[in-house]
Order: structure tokens, then sequence, then C-alpha cells
């Protein structure tokens, strides 16, 4: 089965599971609300674990929902939790708004991200060359940036024919492969995933920690012209899965 295929079969699933949701409106406040904010600790969590942050999953809950810091851990650690989170929350407020994505809009997510962290320089695009440790791939120089991102958001917003999941896929992988950003690039295009499919009215995905793999395999795949597809089935996947779990808590209320 192609890549393509597949990711078209599971898509199938993900949209009859819509419409079982949809079915059920208007869901339950409460649980909403809960299974939002479990989503927020999740999605932070993974994200900044995929990039080496050493917060378990129950460290970050404490952090973000209790404001209890964790002993022993890095400063910078908790930083980046209590960062992505807003940036989490400005990519929603983003989303709903139904606004084009803009340059501007990146940039912040970036500086949010990233903002008191040494060396990052929030929400500018790098002045120097830098290099992917582990793959073969070079990305672009510098001087090639600026140009590269204006086509990139132009594509964007001239693409909402594609389907949602195979957009916000495609915005990631190119995001990544431009790599505009001196760090936090892959936290940044993954709330970039969300926010596009966040603004389409699907549900958010979390792509997890122990797939990080099969995550930088997807990368490797796109920037090497493997498999165009391997990233957009992963998100797939975890909107089936998101569905899924809303599903369940959905009909256990009723």
């Amino acid at each position: 089965m192609s890549g393509r295929t597949e990711v078209m079969r599971i898509l199938q699933e993900v949209n009859a599971k819509r419409k079982q949701l949809d079915a059920l409106r208007p869901l339950p406040k409460n649980t909403v609300k809960s299974l939002g904010a479990k989503f927020w600790v999740e999605m932070t969590y993974h994200s900044n674990a995929i990039e080496g942050n050493a917060l378990t999953l129950k460290e970050t809950k404490l952090l973000l929902e209790d404001g209890i810091a964790v002993g022993g851990k890095p400063f910078v650690d908790h930083l980046e939790a209590i960062n992505h989170k807003k940036a989490l929350l400005f990519t929603q407020e983003v989303a709903s708004g139904g606004r084009q994505l803009t340059e501007g809009a990146i940039r912040s997510i970036h500086q949010i991200v990233v903002m008191g962290i040494d060396e990052a320089e929030p929400g500018s695009y790098r002045t120097q060359q830098v290099f992917i440790s582990g793959t073969d791939y070079t990305p672009p120089e510098p001087v090639e940036v600026p140009a590269l991102m204006q086509d990139l958001v132009k594509w964007c917003q001239k693409t909402d024919g594609l389907h949602p999941v195979r957009k916000a896929a495609l915005l990631h992988n190119k995001l990544v492969e431009i790599h505009p950003f001196v760090d936090a690039n892959g936290r940044t295009a993954r709330l970039l995933v969300n926010l596009q499919l966040i603004r389409r009215g699907y549900l958010p995905v979390v792509i997890k920690r122990e797939d990080r793999e099969q995550y930088y395999d997807a990368v490797e795949a796109w920037v090497s012209e493997r498999d165009p597809w391997q990233f957009a089935a992963m998100v797939a996947n975890a909107l089936d899965e998101m569905f899924e779990t809303y599903l369940r808590a959905v009909r256990s209320m009723l």
C-alpha cells in the first residue's frame, strides 16, 4: 500500500469519527474542558521530550497546572514547558480567529517558545549556517531564509483546498526543511500542525515521545524525497487517536 493510499484510508476513519462526534454536540462542557487541559499538558510534555527535555509527564502537569517546580531538574526545562503552554494558547487564539497564517504569526510562536532561553534569538530568522546531526541534509544558507519563508506563507495562503491533515503535514515539513531559526524549529513546526488543524475545525494532535524515532525518520523521508507521505500518516494516526479519545469520553457521559 502506498503512503498516499494509507493516509487516505486513515482519513476516511477520521472523517467518520468526526461526524460521530458532531452528532453528539453540544458536548459536555466539563468533559471538553478536562480533555483540553489533558491535551495542553501532553502536547507540551511530548513535544519538549522529543527535543530532550527531562521533565516527566507528571512533572509537566505539576508545573503547568499547580505551579510546582521540580527539584533537581534544569531551570531551562521548566522554562521550555511554561513557554510551550503559552505558545499553545497563542496558537489556539490565532487558529480560532480564522485568519490566514502570516510570517508574523510564525515568528511570534517561535518567540514565545524560546523566550528567555540563551542564544535562541526569539522570533528572528537565523543569520548563520546550521547543520543537523544524524542526517546528511544541510538546510538552506541563511541569506535564502527570508525569501523561502515568504514563499512558504504564500503557499499556505493559496492551498486551503488541500485536506487539513495533508496541509498541516506539508506545512510542518516545509518549515523544518527551511530550518529558519537557530533552535526550536521542530517545536514551532509541531505547533503549526495544530494551528492548521484547529483552524479547519479538527482536533489537535500529539506527536508522542515514544514515536521520536519514527518522527525523525518521517522528517528525513521528506527532506531526502524518499517518502513525502510518511509524516502525513503520523498526523492522520494521531488525529484518529484524538477523535477516538473524545468519542469515548463523551459517550461515557451519556
